[in-house]
């Protein structure tokens, strides 16, 4: 996509999303679904969460009908940021929705009005992602190693997927973990391909280059 952040500017976007969130009636300990390929809002969706004591929530963005409403029903997100193609899906599935207070569309102009336009049509409340980070981020709540920062699914090979809560500390663990295995340093450039939703990507490539401070480069996909 072309895009760059330093270090300081991911801090202060993230800051704005997580502001803007808890504006929007998130409450610390609230769930953040987040369905959409890889991309810099991912990213930002999954900090800024953090930041503001709320809890990321990855969806497989191969999912919809019973897959999931399952998931949904599972954590009952109060905020969903999903790329608008999946807009149809969510609808699908209006009885498992109710808990989601807004919607945050991250796409190109055309594609985010015309979801929201559905969404605001069915009654649900959204908005563009893009206005997120126009926030004025403010003093975020005290976030703790032990507070629940993520809930992964696991793969569902043998029935229903499950939800693992992970606190904070699991995360970094893991990341952490990744830095010495590797002899991940700041002179380093991690490149990952995998889907954001997966631990493999996230927590196995992208944590593990903000604690080292090296360069972390994402593809939308292999």
């Amino acid at each position: 996509s072309g895009e760059s952040f330093t270090y300081a500017q991911t801090l202060d976007l993230a800051e704005r999303v997580g502001t803007g969130m808890l504006n929007d009636g998130a409450k610390p300990g609230d769930r953040v679904l987040i369905m959409l390929p890889n991309c810099s809002a991912y990213i930002l969706g999954w900090l800024g969460s953090s930041l503001a004591q709320l809890v990321e929530v990855p969806i497989n963005t191969a999912y919809r009908g019973s897959f999931l409403a399952h998931q949904i029903s599972t954590t009952s997100p109060t905020i969903a940021i999903i790329d608008p193609s999946f807009v149809e899906r969510f609808l699908d599935i209006s009885e498992t929705i109710e808990s989601i207070l807004i919607f945050y569309l991250v796409g190109n102009d055309k594609e985010v009005s015309d979801g929201i336009a559905q969404l605001t049509q069915a009654g649900y409340n959204a908005c563009a992602w893009k206005d997120l980070l126009n926030v004025t981020a403010i003093d975020l709540p005290e976030v703790k190693a032990s507070d629940l920062g993520s809930v992964f699914f696991t793969s569902g090979t043998t029935g229903l997927s499950k939800g693992v809560m992970m606190p904070h500390a699991h995360m970094y663990l893991f990341a952490d973990e990744c830095v010495s295995l590797t002899r991940l340093t700041e002179t380093d450039t991690y490149m990952s391909v995998g889907p954001l939703f997966h631990g493999n990507s996230q927590f196995l490539a992208a944590y593990p280059a903000l604690i080292a401070g090296c360069r972390y480069v994402m593809h939308e996909r292999f």
